[in-house]
């Protein structure tokens, strides 16, 4: 009998491919980040960013505010990664 290998899962099954990406572009450097540079480092679409952060704030690894965005330096809301994920 031949097994195929099951297809790579990801890290958390509850995220979409969209937040896991995200999560892989703001990990190294942890943000903050707005919207308009999260889109063009990670190629998504608005929507799907929007979508990401959301999800990755419910889990508990993101955090979003009113900040200076790292890459831009505009005045905006960011999205930065927690440092200790499930604090207060």
């Amino acid at each position: 009998m031949l097994y195929l290998p099951l297809p790579m899962q990801s890290k958390n099954p509850l995220l979409s491919e969209a937040a896991e990406e995200l999560q892989r572009v703001l990990e190294p450097t942890g943000g903050p980040f707005c919207t308009p540079c999260c889109m063009a480092a990670t190629g998504l679409t608005l929507y799907e960013i929007r979508k990401a952060i959301r999800e990755l704030i419910l889990v508990g690894w993101l955090s979003a505010s009113m900040s200076g965005c790292r890459i831009c330096h505009r005045r905006a809301p960011v999205a930065f990664a927690r440092l200790d994920p499930f604090s207060r």
